[in-house]
């Protein structure tokens, strides 16, 4: 699923494990139907992937994300990381595999 990820974003972003099941992008957008667009298709490939366990047996995956523009009202990170993470909470609390934006 990482690798899918990594693939849909840009070369320029930063991409990791937040830990548990959390990770987070970091990217610079100046048009913000792009990273819209980009999530929601990151969201559909996700969805689409097959993955084989050793039992043969197949799983799939969705994912919730919440997203979040730094503006000049977020002091540091922690803070942006943060609101991102409330807008997370808000996407799986309302169904799962969507994305919350606050942009």
């Amino acid at each position: 699923m990482t690798e899918t990820i990594g693939k849909c974003i840009h070369q320029d972003a930063i991409f990791g494990r937040l830990g548990g099941e959390e990770f987070a992008i970091l990217c610079r957008y100046s048009i913000e139907e792009n990273v819209i667009k980009q999530l929601e298709n990151i969201r559909e490939k996700v969805a689409a992937l097959k993955i084989k366990t050793g039992s043969a047996s197949v799983i799939q995956c969705t994912i919730s994300t919440g997203v979040i523009k730094a503006d000049e009202n977020v002091k540091n990170l922690d803070e942006l990381l943060h609101r991102a993470d409330r807008l997370l909470y808000k996407a799986k609390g309302s169904g799962r595999n969507k994305t919350v934006f606050r942009i």
